[in-house]
């Protein structure tokens, strides 16, 4: 095990590794092959695995890549945050002709420091309020489409609902965009994204894949709507200016900050991948459905709160800091199940050393918030799940969880900016649907995940029944 007696991993304080140091890679299991049939097969089954028989530090190898797993708050401190210039982000861009412009995500050192006020003030104040006016919008049609004594699928009326959420936010309340087309520029996008991890990715990447080809033809139709928020954004002054894209254009020139966009394609790239993200609400959300569904007493308290802070009434965008038992809700949702089982890889710039461990250039570098987030050391009961716990002290890094042992959307410079509107997105969504309706799954089975990003399998259909 690469743990000490005491369940914790033994850290050392020096990083780079020398002659004189220990060279020995972290514990894991062998067989490039047999490791990649694992990993996408069943790579939640595979981590989990992974921690019980090796420990805090995991390394493992596919066809042309090495990969390092950390599971503890410790490690994944010095992975996120105190050590953070060593493990830089991962240049997608340079890999796929998917993008021209690495987005913020793939951005590093000083790039990442003068790029990272425009995506910092894009998601903030008056914005999110105008975000949060657009959810609530869209919770309510949500609500109506799902009609009393009937059965849906609710990861079907979900996903419309995020989708109309993040178009909305990013290219303007009046933009219309098809779930059913946005699903297919996610499947394209993830695609995109295993093949960086495979050689031959140019030559995978131009392959007829169905996949590829209806992606591409999506992608497509949402650039023609990107392009045209741009374009209102440059040429009409009396747009409002309440989505992302507006921001980034105008954002310079009203003096809010210095570094500003390239050109339009670089724009486009950044908010194409900023909606390669919405599959992250989509799964929690239907996952909140079903955590809803098989805790009654959870669920009869989440009602009460609603029906207390808005009685009859639409709830509105003030209500969100007084729906502390939602909130509570929403933070233990993505304790038990994250929006993934590992964080976007990172990679290390050189060889050096890690839990007393080496880990060599060129490592593709993982931290693990679902395992982390059902540790028995760190969390009292951990597989109950119980929205309770937050309300002795709802701030991340308090009681009742060390700092770093809840990392849903990450941490240091590269925390996802827009955790912010999906948790608003959840909280809104839940509450609205709460106040009149009761989502009855016709599975006691939670669904199960996507091995690659966040996507729920299969159907999901729920009995709608109205309140009484």
């Amino acid at each position: 095990m690469a743990a000490s007696s005491t369940g914790r991993p033994h850290t050392r304080n020096s990083s780079r590794v020398t002659e004189r140091e220990n060279r020995r890679l972290p514990p894991g299991p062998k067989g490039r092959v047999r490791n990649l049939v694992r990993r996408t097969t069943g790579y939640s089954r595979l981590l989990t695995r992974l921690h019980e028989e090796y420990g805090d530090i995991v390394y493992f190898e596919l066809p042309g890549a090495g990969f390092c797993v950390v599971y503890s708050p410790e490690l994944i401190e010095e992975v996120l945050v105190t050590r953070e210039p060593e493990f830089p982000t991962i240049d997608f861009a340079s890999q796929s002709d998917l993008v021209e412009f690495a987005p913020l995500t793939s951005q590093n050192g000083e790039s990442h420091r003068l790029r990272y006020p425009i995506m910092e003030s894009a998601f903030a104040g008056d914005r999110m309020v105008a975000y949060s006016e657009i959810i609530l919008r869209e919770a309510l049609r949500l609500r109506e489409k799902c009609r009393p004594d009937t059965v849906v699928d609710i990861q079907d009326e979900l996903a419309n609902y995020a989708w109309a959420c993040i178009i909305g936010s990013y290219l303007g309340r009046d933009v219309d965009f098809p779930y059913a087309v946005g699903k297919r520029v996610v499947a394209y996008l993830r695609l995109h994204m295993m093949l960086q991890f495979l050689p031959g990715t140019r030559l995978l990447a131009s392959l007829p894949l169905p996949t590829l080809v209806k992606g591409a033809r999506a992608s497509k139709a949402l650039d023609e709507l990107i392009y045209a928020a741009i374009r209102r954004a440059k040429e009409d002054p009396s747009h409002d200016g309440h989505d992302v894209v507006s921001h980034f254009v105008r954002a310079g020139d009203q003096g809010i900050v210095e570094w500003t966009f390239a050109n339009d394609r670089a724009i486009r790239d950044e908010v194409l991948v900023l909606c390669g993200y919405v599959d992250g609400p989509i799964g929690a959300l239907t996952l909140a459905v079903y955590y809803l569904g098989s805790n009654p007493a959870v669920r009869e308290r989440l009602e009460r709160e609603v029906d207390e802070v808005a009685g009859g009434r639409p709830i509105d965008v003030a209500d969100f800091d007084r729906l502390t038992y939602v909130q509570a809700f929403c933070r233990e949702l993505l304790r038990i199940d994250p929006p993934t089982y590992v964080s976007l890889p990172k990679v290390t710039a050189e060889d050096l050393t890690l839990g007393g461990y080496c880990i060599p250039k060129g490592t593709l570098m993982h931290t693990a918030p679902k395992v982390v987030g059902r540790r028995a050391e760190y969390w009292d009961d951990p597989d109950a799940f119980r929205p309770e716990r937050w309300l002795i002290d709802p701030r991340p890094g308090c009681p009742p969880c060390p700092a770093h042992s809840y990392v849903p959307f990450g941490s240091g410079p590269h925390t996802c900016i827009g955790g912010g509107l999906a948790t608003r997105m959840i909280v809104y969504g839940v509450a609205t649907l709460a106040q009149r309706l009761r989502l009855d799954p016709q599975s006691d089975r939670i669904p199960e995940v996507s091995n690659v990003g966040a996507t729920v399998l299969g159907r999901t259909p729920v009995a709608v029944k109205a309140r009484g």
